[in-house]
């Protein structure tokens, strides 16, 4: 019990080093970038490595009701307009995997 609890305390501490980190690469990452459009560079070489800064496209988040809704209007336009939030649902569970049992420890503080 002692070395269980021992590794979820050190995933704990990585997760918040991992996070720090994170931060911090992405400070650098975006120091690097204004650099080099300050400067009007296409990139550098530093130390064997081509440092260079694209464009690069990244879809965001929709929230999920946003993204229920504009599903519900495709299913719509599609010519699907009776139950369309049970076809959706339908959809939804189709391309989820399996339930399987797994066996999991619940472990209560103060042994309650």
């Amino acid at each position: 019990m002692e070395e269980l609890s021992q590794i979820k305390s050190e995933i704990k501490s990585l997760t918040s080093r991992r996070a720090t980190l994170t931060k911090k690469a992405d400070a650098v990452e975006i120091q690097i970038i204004d650099y080099l459009v300050h400067k009007n560079l296409p990139g550098i070489k530093y130390n064997g490595l081509a440092i260079m800064v694209e464009n690069k496209s990244k879809r965001g988040r929709k929230k999920a009701s946003d993204a229920k809704e504009d599903s519900i209007r495709i299913l719509q336009e599609s010519g699907i307009h009776h139950n369309t939030e049970k076809v959706l649902d339908r959809l939804l569970e189709a391309r989820r995997g399996d339930t399987t049992e797994k066996k999991k420890l619940k472990i209560l503080k103060g042994g309650q």
